[in-house]
């Protein structure tokens, strides 16, 4: 990652992208999850989530798909406790 692409916008508008072309985006997606992860410093948070859901409907493989769906759950589940 560019340090100039280290920003919560950046990673907005790639998520963005990412769910626009589905399977396609997962790149897209997973570029924004490691840009969020560092922002939010990997704490739980309800954007990282989000981005985690995504990326479990964009994965065309279902046991990937479940980690994603799983780890999001479990943040959710934090966040909201």
């Amino acid at each position: 990652l560019y340090s100039d692409e280290l920003h919560s916008d950046i990673a907005r508008v790639l998520h963005n992208l990412g769910t626009l072309y589905g399977s396609q985006g997962v790149e897209l997606l997973k570029r924004s999850l490691a840009i969020k992860r560092k922002v939010y410093h990997n704490e739980p948070h309800l954007e990282i989530a989000l981005t985690l859901n995504n990326l479990g409907a964009a994965t065309s493989d279902p046991t990937e798909a479940a980690t994603y769906y799983e780890e999001a759950l479990s943040i959710y589940r934090e966040v909201y406790r």
